[in-house]
């Protein structure tokens, strides 16, 4: 099952498309898969007794991973995350960690370095932001140590 989830189809398995491009996918609804087979340009996936439901694809997982892993190596692996993300089929890049530290989604997010607070030189903070949580100001000299 590798990354793969026992009762989801399709999610976690990596796809590498034409231009190299690994993804993954984690289409948890019906409704994911019927937009996702759209972009594919395969609809008649999501009508087939097979695929049509989740169970019935965890029941198909090894067909419907095989029809996948032929499809998306014919598709440009950047237009095809471009369009899924746009239609809201959970879908990512498979990158290295740092090939995702240096997206300018994950610059944003990355406290900046050489803060006063943190005087450790040359150390990457992975200190995450995020819209939902308070920005924190500067960090207080840690206690006195008794």
């Amino acid at each position: 099952l590798g990354s793969g989830h026992p009762g989801i189809v399709p999610y976690g398995t990596v796809y590498r498309a034409a231009d190299g491009q690994r993804l993954v996918l984690a289409v948890g609804t019906d409704a994911q898969f019927r937009t996702l087979c759209g972009v594919l340009q395969r609809p008649r996936w999501a009508s087939e007794p097979r695929f049509g439901t989740n169970p019935a694809r965890v029941r198909h997982r090894a067909a419907l991973e095989e029809l996948l892993l032929v499809r998306i190596a014919e598709l440009n692996g950047g237009a095809l995350l471009h369009e899924l993300v746009r239609l809201g089929v959970p879908a990512g890049a498979v990158r290295s960690v740092g090939e995702a530290l240096d997206t300018e989604l994950a610059q944003a997010m990355l406290l900046p370095p050489g803060r006063p607070q943190f005087p450790y030189a040359g150390l990457r903070t992975v200190a995450f932001r995020s819209s939902a949580w308070p920005v924190v100001g500067g960090l207080g000299a840690p206690p006195e140590q008794q």
